[in-house]
């Protein structure tokens, strides 16, 4: 895939490698996502090619028609490994290892070595990256007995992201990933607020101030970039959203335990 940038225009352009001389060498990454791969398509047959977009958003065996169903009803994120999928594995994280004494540096460097391998593993750009190091600049301040700060690690993930790839500010990927994140971060307890007059419930409660914060944040990306508004999104994410938690909370767990040992 290629990207140029000529007088304020960003050209792409990509293409298939039609033909080549001797066999391919796969980097550790290639080889570690086919295995994972294999195991999921073992496990669920048909179903693989969701889950395994769900899980680590490879996406290459979606169909057109599903794919344009999800981006309809708001559910595209889901499909794209995101901070919210970082969360997920977090919280995994942290429940196998809540024997450990909490925040500790051997149980940060443990939560922080199963994120990077997730991030391995993941077809992921920006989003993941700016999770994981906003999740690690949070643990180390919490350790430090400071107040984890988002804006500031917010600001840390993205300096780090430009220093090593300053292309990356031209990508919507990253734009629709920082502003979410700004959304959520200046938005969700205000929102929260608000809608404890009327829902009682904490889980609705919380997932439907995430999601309009979320939307809120990506509002002005997304009408310049698709022309168009995710009306359905806070319908579609109150169920979406536990379901894609549950999928991927137990889906990676039952893929390694498979890759460990078929039987189980």
């Amino acid at each position: 895939r290629l990207l140029f940038l000529l007088s304020d225009v960003v050209y792409t352009a990509s293409g298939r490698i039609l033909s080549h001389s001797g066999e391919p060498t796969l980097s550790l990454r290639e080889r570690a996502r086919t295995a994972f791969r294999a195991h999921v398509d073992a496990l669920w047959g048909e179903e693989g090619g969701l889950i395994a977009a769900l899980l680590l958003g490879m996406r290459d065996e979606l169909s057109d028609q599903l794919l344009e169903s999800f981006q309809r009803s708001g559910a595209a994120h889901l499909l794209a490994v995101s901070g919210l999928h970082v969360g997920f594995v977090m919280a995994l994280v942290s429940f196998c290892f809540r024997w450990m004494r909490r925040n500790s540096w051997p149980q940060i460097a443990l939560i922080l070595l199963c994120m990077a391998g997730y991030g391995l593993l993941a077809v992921s750009a920006f989003s993941v990256f700016r999770a994981s190091a906003m999740l690690a600049a949070a643990l180390v301040a919490r350790r430090l007995g400071r107040r984890a700060d988002g804006p500031t690690s917010l600001a840390i993930a993205v300096i780090a992201a430009l220093l090593t790839q300053p292309r990356q500010i031209l990508r919507l990927g990253f734009l629709m990933s920082v502003c979410a994140v700004l959304g959520i971060l200046f938005l969700y307890r205000r929102l929260d607020a608000l809608l404890r007059r009327f829902v009682r419930a904490d889980w609705l409660r919380g997932t439907m101030a995430m999601t309009l914060s979320a939307n809120l944040g990506l509002l002005p990306v997304q009408v310049f970039s698709y022309h168009s508004i995710a009306t359905l999104s806070l319908l579609t994410n109150i169920a979406a959203v536990p379901l894609a938690a549950g999928i991927v909370m137990l889906g990676l767990p039952t893929v390694l335990a498979h890759m460990l040992c078929p039987a189980l």
